[in-house]
Parts: structure tokens; C-alpha cells; sequence
């Protein structure tokens, strides 16, 4: 009888707690596939890492926070996203090799199940000079995940392949994920660059 209530309790709170989660208003929630310009590329172009010298941003534009700029994005696509984990320090330093004075804030979104290829990373570098060592430790990353992705699950490096890498002033942002998700990310990114 005891287990009974107990399973009963458990079933209950799942079902409330699954219910409780699921009723977000969704207001105007398309993604928008606003046309876009990647840096130094046109968008509809599978992309490779910028080497060349980043682009200027406008004179005009605010700094932002790139850890803020994420959580807007993922919290506007977490129905299209698979489950992600923030990264940390350690991924920063032994995953994209990037020295962590090189950068003044970072946010690296890694999926949870090593089966999905999606993956985000922005960075705000400590200066002008250190956007090179970002982009370096980019490209860095996108060649390894090439070669994972080539012979664990084919399906997946498409979304390598066709990664986007936008270099605006000290901002470096990479993305790496389903065509609409990917556009809509890439965007919110340019937006923040409007006069």
C-alpha cells in the first residue's frame, strides 16, 4: 500500500511538474530568416573561419554582455535546441585553446550528449589585439570537431561544415547548428552591431 501512494505521489509530480514547464506564451516566437551578412561572407555560404583581419565595428555601437546575449538566444530557441551545458574555464583553456587573459568575458555552449554537433560559442576579447588568438583557437575547434564528427556520425558534420564564425570590433561569435536556429542566432548577433 505503502509503494502504491509513493509511485501515485511520484507520477502526480512528474505530471504537474511537466505541465508547470510547458505553458510558456509564446508571443511572436518565429525565428526570423531575416537576411544577414556574415563577416566578410555572404550568409547562405558554408562558412570558414575568418583568418583575415576582423572586422570594425560601428563607432556607434554599446558593449554588451555575451553571456546575456546567449541566454536570450537560447531561451528564444530552447524548443529547437538539444539539452546544453555552459562551459567553463577549463573548456575555454584545454578545449579552444584560447588563453583566458586573451579574453574579458566568454560563454561556450557544449550539447550535453556528445551525439549532437550544436554548438555556440561568444567571446568579447580583453583587447584588439587578442581577437586573432580567439579566432586561432576557433579555428582550432572547428578542425577538431571535423575530424570527430567525419568518423563518429557523418549526419552531423554538415553542422560543422557549415558553421558561421562573426568577428565584429573585440566580439567573436561561433555557430554551430540547425540552418534556422543558426540564422536566427547569427541576427541577434548583427543587431547588437546597428547603428
Amino acid at each position: 500500500m505503502r509503494k502504491k501512494f509513493l509511485c501515485m505521489m511520484l507520477a502526480g509530480t512528474m505530471a504537474l511538474s511537466m505541465t508547470a514547464c510547458g505553458g510558456k506564451d509564446k508571443e511572436d516566437e518565429t525565428l526570423s530568416p531575416t537576411p544577414s551578412v556574415e563577416a566578410g561572407q555572404p550568409s547562405d555560404a558554408p562558412s570558414e573561419a575568418p583568418s583575415q583581419a576582423p572586422s570594425q565595428a560601428p563607432s556607434q555601437f554599446e558593449d554588451f554582455s555575451v553571456k546575456e546575449m546567449m541566454n536570450g538566444i537560447f531561451e528564444r530557441t530552447s524548443d529547437q535546441m538539444p539539452a546544453m551545458m555552459e562551459g567553463t574555464e577549463t573548456e575555454l583553456t584545454e578545449i579552444y585553446k584560447i588563453d583566458a587573459s586573451k579574453v574579458e568575458e566568454f560563454d561556450i555552449r557544449v550539447p550535453m550528449m556528445n551525439v549532437i554537433a550544436t554548438e555556440f560559442a561568444a567571446f568579447k576579447a580583453a583587447s584588439e589585439d587578442d581577437v586573432q588568438a580567439v579566432v586561432d583557437g576557433i579555428n582550432q575547434r572547428l578542425e577538431v570537431l571535423k575530424e570527430q564528427w567525419g568518423s563518429y556520425l557523418p549526419g552531423q558534420l554538415e553542422l560543422v561544415e557549415n558553421n558561421k564564425v562573426l568577428v565584429q570590433g573585440r566580439y567573436v561569435f561561433m555557430i554551430i547548428g540547425e540552418p534556422d536556429v543558426a540564422n536566427y542566432a547569427e541576427n541577434v548577433f548583427l543587431r547588437k552591431f546597428d547603428p
